[in-house]
């Protein structure tokens, strides 16, 4: 009788469907930019508004980059503002988020209950923005 040769037992798979997922490469998401509640408004010239009643207030010109998300600490409270959503200070909805330059601060544009507008000031530094990453709606 010949010996057979010599062979290996199946190794176990270390590929699962959850460790394929994580070894994928994520499509991003995309954040296209918007201002809430605009009832027929130009999105342009809401914004456009918003960025010069900034710059009235604070003597600042606002930067040319749109922030989706803000995240910053306030009065020892991590705080969140995210444009369409409540903000955590005010309560009212987050229209527009301004990076008023490199050593100036933030400001959140909100809308109020009556219509007038409220803006928060948000000093740097914070612990991150999120820009927009499409200009416009498609």
């Amino acid at each position: 009788m010949t010996p057979r040769p010599a062979t290996r037992a199946p190794r176990p798979s270390t590929s699962s469907p959850a460790r394929a997922r994580d070894d994928a490469v994520a499509e991003p998401a995309i954040t296209t930019f918007f201002i809430p509640e605009l009832n027929g408004a130009n999105e342009e010239e809401v914004y456009a508004a918003i960025r010069s009643a900034a710059a009235l207030r604070t003597g600042h010109a606002p930067q040319a980059e749109r922030i989706f998300k803000l995240w910053y600490r306030r009065d020892g409270v991590d705080c969140e503002a995210e444009v369409g959503k409540p903000d955590p200070i005010c309560g009212h909805q987050v229209l527009a988020i301004l990076d008023l330059g490199r050593h100036d601060p933030y400001l959140v544009d909100c809308a109020s209950t009556a219509g007038a507008r409220v803006q928060i000031i948000v000093d740097k530094p914070v612990y991150a923005a999120t820009q927009f990453t499409a200009s416009t709606r498609v």
